[in-house]
């Protein structure tokens, strides 16, 4: 199978790197990828999407030169007819219903589209008909309704990304921190969860940051996050799966909140949206009970490595692939 993996991110993309040599002889699958800077990047690439078998769209915001959301419409152009596409989306839609949603560099979508329904909206511009399948981090995605096509839950293979993470494991911790992220929806806060959770319990706190201006990458901020005791991940106005939960787990930090990936790594950590009484309980738990917190930061952990196994990722986007015709 000839595959070509189209993304409009100017990062190293996931699914770019975890296919090695090994796994693509292991699942007899040929990889190609296009970084796509505009859309001129699509047609000077035509040959790559036009040879695949299988064209994988992972859109994000970063395109010039056209609407973001409209990458696999152009990519659509230059496929073989036989071809097969899928194309990711997670909760980049989420400004159709709620405004706030939209991320810090989007303003443009809403004004665009300031008070068109989500229902004409994707009528219009096709891009839920034009795959074959879709791709979601998200348990529930909002946008499934819209399509009759199938769509997958599929994590990405983010364990990639941290080669000199995954033998880490949570030390003693003197100061006893507690992590918050705010995330990168426009509406996502974080004060809530301080005025409610943190500060009745009288505990230290450290906010890290998705706005571009404040975030921390690469190894200062694992090194950062590996410091803390216990995350929270409650953000308000945030709907994504959350890489921060996550991350979390894989140092072994136990993390309570109500995120999807709260309830995939920590499930007797996660509750429901501003439920403080809760969540205030969990946490003074896990300063208490070191071996309830020893548990859970262990079987965290554990769940991370199982559930994001790059071979097992791998194995699951080529039986997809074939479901739909490949």
């Amino acid at each position: 199978m000839k595959m070509a993996i189209v993304t409009e991110l100017t990062q190293p993309f996931q699914w770019n790197k975890v296919w090695t040599e090994e796994r693509r002889l292991k699942n007899n699958v040929i990889v190609e990828s296009v970084n796509v800077i505009s859309y001129l990047t699509v047609e000077l690439n035509s040959d790559i999407v036009g040879n695949a078998d299988l064209i994988f769209v992972y859109c994000s915001r970063t395109c010039k030169g056209g609407e973001w959301f409209r990458l696999p419409l152009e990519v659509k152009k230059f496929m073989k007819p036989e071809a097969k596409m899928i194309v990711q989306f997670d909760s980049e839609f989420l400004w159709l219903i709620n405004p706030e949603g939209v991320q810090w560099d989007s303003k443009r979508d809403l004004e665009q589209y300031k008070g068109v329904s989500p229902q004409k909206f994707f009528e219009e511009n096709r891009v839920l008909d034009v795959a074959d399948a879709y791709f979601t981090v998200l348990e529930n995605p909002f946008w499934a309704r819209y399509t009759k096509k199938p769509v997958y839950y599929m994590p990405l293979p983010q364990l990639i990304r941290y080669p000199l993470t995954i033998n880490k494991m949570n030390r003693e911790k003197e100061g006893k921190t507690i992590a918050v992220l705010r995330h990168s929806a426009r509406g996502a806060s974080i004060k809530h969860i301080i005025q409610n959770v943190i500060n009745p319990l009288k505990k230290a706190v450290f906010v890290f940051s998705c706005l571009p201006n404040q975030f921390l990458v690469g190894k200062r901020y694992i090194d950062t996050l590996q410091k803390c005791y216990i995350g929270i991940d409650d953000a308000e106005g945030y709907a994504g799966w959350s890489r921060f939960t996550m991350e979390c787990g894989l140092l072994a930090i136990p993390c309570v909140g109500s995120t999807y990936a709260t309830k995939l790594f920590f499930p007797e950590l996660y509750t429901k949206h501003k439920d403080y009484v809760k969540q205030r309980e969990l946490v003074q738990r896990l300063y208490e009970d070191k071996k309830f917190y020893k548990k859970v930061a262990e079987e965290g952990r554990k769940r991370v490595l199982e559930h994001l196994d790059s071979d097992k990722l791998c194995q699951r986007f080529v039986r997809i692939a074939k479901e739909i015709g490949v």
